[in-house]
């Protein structure tokens, strides 16, 4: 008899189931409507959809819908199909995740973000570039000068000259270009860092946009790619 009364109940469970209706909302503005039931797997919202599973994190859901309950909002539950109640509440979305109350995902807008990205990326380029030649020419610079105040050095010491003086004893070519050198590296220098404090915002802004890219992309994969 325990039998019987345990396997009438487990057929009335999957009854009652099979007549659910819910609307299963995601925080992207997304719904799937007309599910019959779903569980929680893993940290994971699945259920039967057009044929197929579809299984969708569970922190990307807004709230689930039960329609035989006259709308009630409800959060995602366990497999035993019993959700909680949710606040309803509007989630804040960036302009370019917005694709309002579909069942797809509108990918233009997130393409066009992506698209301003990578032109901006791109100017962000030039400048590290530019930024780079300058740094490459300041230590070309830089050590010529130090084989030149070497060189001048050895010579002072060889005839116990005084070696704060160490361009006097270099050939006067050389002293020329030591001269010559030293005011193009103090310019360079100047120039560097003059770059260097306006680099560093671009260099701030050019890691979030990266990094912002990167989640785009995410995106535009699961959206061309659902299942």
């Amino acid at each position: 008899m325990k039998k019987i009364l345990i396997a009438i109940s487990l057929v009335l469970m999957f009854a009652a189931a099979s007549y659910a209706q819910y609307n299963i909302h995601l925080k992207n503005g997304s719904v799937f409507r007309g599910i019959h039931a779903y569980h929680e797997v893993d940290g994971e919202l699945r259920f039967m959809y057009m044929g197929g599973t579809v299984g969708i994190p569970v922190a990307d859901v807004a709230r689930i819908e039960n329609t035989e309950e006259g709308g009630t909002a409800q959060e995602p539950g366990s497999s035993s199909g019993t959700p909680g109640i949710l606040e309803h509440r509007k989630p804040v979305v960036p302009p370019y995740q917005q694709t309002g109350p579909t069942e797809t995902v509108n990918t233009a807008p997130i393409k066009q973000r992506l698209a301003e990205i990578n032109k901006r990326l791109a100017s962000i380029d030039v400048a590290v570039s530019k930024y780079d030649k300058l740094k490459e020419e300041y230590d070309k610079v830089r050590l010529r000068i130090e084989v030149l105040f070497q060189k001048g050095i050895a010579a002072a010491k060889n005839v116990d000259g005084d070696p704060a003086k160490w361009y006097q004893y270099l050939p006067p070519q050389e002293r020329e270009w030591a001269q010559l050198n030293t005011f193009k590296k103090t310019k360079l220098k100047k120039e560097l860092d003059d770059l260097e404090t306006r680099m560093a915002p671009v260099l701030s802004e050019q890691k979030q946009l990266l990094a912002e890219k990167k989640d785009l992309e995410r995106q535009l994969r699961e959206a061309e790619n659902p299942y």
